[in-house]
């Protein structure tokens, strides 16, 4: 008896196995054209996806270009959580609102909350005006489902305050274009992943002739493999040539020599660089 249990144990995990093996890629497949479905209902004028924080934010990306973000929040509704996908382009304003399918709110009175006209009073809000009419925004709550109204208000609001720093700037893609990101550091350092590869993205400042010189750099263990000005304000013509290709190529080779008439500019960049590795070194 325990002989024939135990075959017939082995033979239905080796038949379980080797049907998995057959539909898990199908189901993979189906579940990444669902989120992209939901991602581009969200946000319409990207064509590209890249995760910055895995299931909840993503870069927007068309032509190379960051047109947006896509966030996701869970605020709680009257029966649970609601699960909402919500587009935004860089006015920091809501192109997009896509409920989840798994609701728990009231048929008929919390379920609303995926109908249309509801739905399309977001676009074009920022994260003041998203909130309902009693709380000082501008959105209609649904009849008799002010809970459920609500938390879809705050969850888009809040969302949109919280996220919206991802569009105001995005050093990682401007350093290094990656599958996707993770933060390491709050605005500092990031892990750009990329099949096998991960790289160490770091964003530093140091006060240039202007005012604060910000410098992203791209670590390949040791190496610094991309550098990139992502924000100063040098003289034109003369600090402002700390973005020239060459000096910054000198720079990740190891050459820190100043530019004729920019001392002060270059300078900046160098001491950036310098402090890009010392927070290297305690990451790794």
């Amino acid at each position: 008896m325990v002989a024939t249990l135990s075959l017939i144990a082995v033979g239905s995990a080796l038949l379980l196995s080797w049907v998995y093996s057959f539909t898990q890629p199908k189901i993979e497949a189906d579940r990444r054209a669902k989120l992209r479905s939901t991602l581009t209902e969200a946000l319409p004028g990207a064509k590209e996806f890249i995760p910055v924080i895995p299931d909840t934010v993503w870069f927007g990306i068309r032509d190379n270009d960051t047109v947006g973000i896509v966030f996701r929040v869970w605020p709680k509704g009257y029966g649970g959580p609601i699960e909402l996908t919500v587009g935004v382009d860089k006015d920091l304003k809501v192109t997009g609102l896509v409920p989840g399918a798994e609701l728990k709110e009231t048929p008929g009175l919390g379920l609303k909350i995926r109908e249309d006209w509801f739905r399309e009073q977001f676009i074009g809000r920022d994260g003041e005006t998203a909130l309902l009419r009693q709380d000082g925004g501008e959105i209609d709550a649904i009849t008799a489902a002010t809970i459920s109204s609500r938390a879809v208000a705050n969850g888009v609001s809040e969302g949109v305050k919280r996220y919206c720093r991802y569009i105001k700037e995005d050093p990682m893609i401007k350093v290094y274009k990656a599958e996707s990101f993770i933060e390491v550091l709050k605005d500092t350092a990031f892990y750009a992943v990329t099949g096998s590869d991960t790289v160490i993205i770091i964003t530093t400042e140091a006060e240039g002739f202007g005012g604060p010189v910000r410098v992203g750099m791209a670590f390949r263990g040791e190496d610094l493999i991309n550098l990139v000005i992502l924000k100063h304000n040098e003289t034109e013509g003369y600090g402002s040539k700390i973005t020239d290709p060459a000096f910054l190529k000198n720079i990740r080779e190891g050459e820190f020599e100043a530019i004729t008439g920019a001392t002060i500019s270059s300078k900046a960049v160098i001491e950036a660089v310098k402090k890009g590795r010392e927070i290297l070194a305690g990451i790794r």
